[in-house]
């Protein structure tokens, strides 16, 4: 250990000392490890999330979502995506020399990408969901906010996935390709990704029948 941590020890090592167990009143508290075996997950979880279940959570890991996308959902919520924001704080100046978006006069954040740039603004009209999506702070309060806002309730988040995807996929096909989507091509492409999911989720549920 080093000095720092080992003095740290020393005085959690104090503090430990001077707590007693109360024999007058019954424990009750229970084990955080239901299957009463410890593993990385649960570590994980308790240093994110000081053991408390977050929507974050929920709406990410949801086993409809290929695991690579929910990844990228992860990865989209924290705000670590390659967005040109995120590439001029690492010094990735011959990759992305200035910050703004290629079609909008805005900064390229993970935020501008998913929730007000021209792409997502077609997506989001056809949802009825643009003005709230132009006027919400960031991605997870976007996400939150809409739950109760639409028609529908169940699996918001996997078409949010879908959605989320999509506007990626896109810009990459801007920046890379110069290709540009059109509005069809855009409303194709999520619903087409939708059905691909749904169609691996009902084929798993058969195999596993």
């Amino acid at each position: 250990l080093s000095q720092t941590a080992s003095a740290e020890l020393v005085v959690l090592h104090g503090l430990l000392l001077g707590i007693a167990p109360n024999l007058l009143h019954e424990d009750k508290r229970s084990t955080s490890v239901s299957s009463g075996q410890l593993c990385t997950g649960y570590f994980y979880r308790l240093l994110t999330f000081r053991g408390v279940l977050t929507t974050l959570e929920t709406w990410v890991w949801d086993a409809l979502i290929p695991l690579k996308h929910r990844i990228f959902l992860w990865l989209a919520f924290r705000g670590r995506l390659n967005t040109k924001d995120n590439m001029v704080k690492k010094g990735w100046s011959e990759a992305s020399p200035f910050v703004h978006c290629d079609t909008c006069p805005a900064v390229e954040s993970i935020d501008h990408l998913i929730l007000r740039c021209a792409s997502a603004s077609v997506l989001w009209g056809k949802l009825e969901l643009d003005v709230l999506a132009c006027s919400a702070t960031n991605v997870l309060s976007f996400v939150e906010q809409a739950q109760y806002q639409l028609r529908f309730k169940h699996k918001w988040n996997v078409a949010f996935a879908a959605c989320a995807l999509t506007l990626w996929h896109a810009r990459n096909d801007r920046v890379f390709n110069s290709t540009v989507w059109t509005e069809a091509y855009l409303h194709f492409y999520a619903a087409n990704m939708l059905n691909l999911w749904s169609n691996r989720a009902r084929t798993q549920e058969v195999k596993e029948d």
